[in-house]
């Protein structure tokens, strides 16, 4: 029996979760060879270009002081649809769990590399009635 081909969702929602152990093995920038050439992220805080962005994260992970020492980054789910693969991820303290923030990424695939990447930030806030249920 033949062995089944995965779809083209199946490989992009693999190289999104090859993209996500590189950015928590702390190798963010081994993640270049994901992307096309050209390809851009709509972060309008980095400037422009998939270095910026890769080099952002590498720099957070080297000790900005916004990100508990104590943090733990979990994957959530990944949903494709044609050539756009969303994941949903969450960044919380262990000690603190009620602290934290959740972030919804949105990659488009051209040629079976990420052409495009987004990214929305959600951080709990201080009080909130129902910090349990962001998580």
């Amino acid at each position: 029996m033949a062995k089944r081909r995965p779809a083209p969702a199946d490989k992009n929602k693999a190289a999104v979760r090859r993209y996500f152990r590189l950015v928590m093995a702390g190798k963010p920038k081994d993640a270049i060879v994901l992307f096309a050439k050209g390809a851009r992220h709509h972060n309008p805080y980095l400037p422009a270009g998939i270095d910026a962005l890769l080099a952002s994260i590498a720099e957070v992970q080297a000790g900005d002081s916004t990100t508990p020492t104590d943090a733990v980054f979990k994957v959530g789910r990944l949903i494709a649809d044609g050539d756009n693969v969303a994941a949903y991820t969450t960044l919380v303290s262990a000690s603190d769990p009620s602290s934290g923030m959740r972030q919804v990424h949105i990659f488009r695939f051209r040629g079976g590399r990420i052409a495009e990447y987004w990214d929305v930030t959600q951080t709990a806030p201080e009080g909130a009635p129902n910090t349990p249920n962001m998580w």
